[in-house]
């Protein structure tokens, strides 16, 4: 997916205080038999998102976590939203590069139309010690207030995020696609700063151009892509990547800064490796073409 510099993205997620223990490599092989509604592609992503859970609770171990998912729809001018809880149990660590291409090694369907996929990863992982901190971060799917909460796009939709802390710190936002691109998305283009500073109890409108900020449209080449939102957050300064800087996308509209995945994994594992305090929230968000 590539995005344009145009409207606002914003993200709320429950975040996890976490510090560093010693990284390890882990690996799994993980079958998973996907229902007829997933695609291939979204049954492939699934697997290898278990895979890579199960080698971490193999060697780390599980904790409980529940979350809430929310989708919103506008039929006939008329808002229409679905909402789900997930209760799940959640390794107690966290994956930090792939050390090998996730592969899948065998994909079968099944009598019950049911598609089932066995893949293997491999990678580095680290344990993480948490402890609830009352952060907010939500993504918002064209508009500002949290009832615009959102995990599923289409193209064009305006982003947004709403972020609060209960402590003074830093924070960085990017996003990655399936084509290998890491995208700076906080600090704006026009900061020279390495993170965005945050003050404790002030509530967050990003990307958001009418509180100063730059405004994100996303656009999705496929009928189907997944993208991958990173928030990190730390009381402490942090360094950012040495990145592509913007560049055009037509007479309207820019693509924001960009860095490869191998770069932005390098810098990732390093920033995670030296600062116990820093906190990542992780989300996933799926974007689809609308009908003409």
């Amino acid at each position: 997916m590539k995005i344009r510099q145009y409207f606002l993205l914003f993200f709320m997620l429950n975040s996890l205080a976490i510090s560093s223990q010693k990284v390890k490599t882990v690996e799994s092989e993980y079958t998973y038999c996907a229902p007829p509604i997933l695609s291939p592609l979204e049954a492939k992503n699934e697997a290898i998102s278990r895979a890579k859970t199960e080698a971490i609770a193999n060697t780390f171990g599980f904790i409980v976590t529940s979350n809430n998912f929310i989708g919103m729809d506008n039929i006939d001018g008329q808002s229409h939203t679905s909402f789900s809880t997930l209760s799940e149990s959640e390794v107690k660590g966290e994956w930090l590069r792939d050390l090998e291409t996730p592969k899948v090694v065998n994909m079968a369907p099944m009598e019950d139309m049911t598609l089932c996929i066995t893949v293997h990863v491999k990678g580095e992982a680290r344990e993480i010690v948490s402890s609830s901190v009352n952060y907010k971060v939500k993504i918002l799917r064209n508009g500002e207030e949290d009832v615009f909460e959102a995990d599923e796009f289409k193209e064009g939709d305006r982003f947004y995020m709403s972020f609060s802390s209960p402590v003074d710190g830093y924070l960085a936002v990017y996003m990655l696609d399936d084509n290998g691109s890491a995208w700076r998305l906080l600090p704006y283009t026009n900061s020279s700063d390495p993170s965005f500073r945050i003050e404790h109890g002030r509530d967050y409108v990003l990307f958001s151009e009418r509180h100063g900020g730059d405004g994100i449209e996303v656009t999705c080449d496929k009928n189907l892509e997944f993208n991958h939102i990173y928030t990190l957050f730390s009381p402490n300064k942090f360094t950012r990547p040495i990145d592509n800087g913007v560049s055009p996308k037509d007479n309207r509209l820019i693509l924001p800064p960009n860095l490869s995945l191998k770069q932005f994994q390098k810098w990732f594992v390093g920033i995670r490796k030296y600062d116990k305090e820093l906190t990542i929230n992780r989300k996933t968000i799926k974007i689809t073409k609308r009908e003409q």
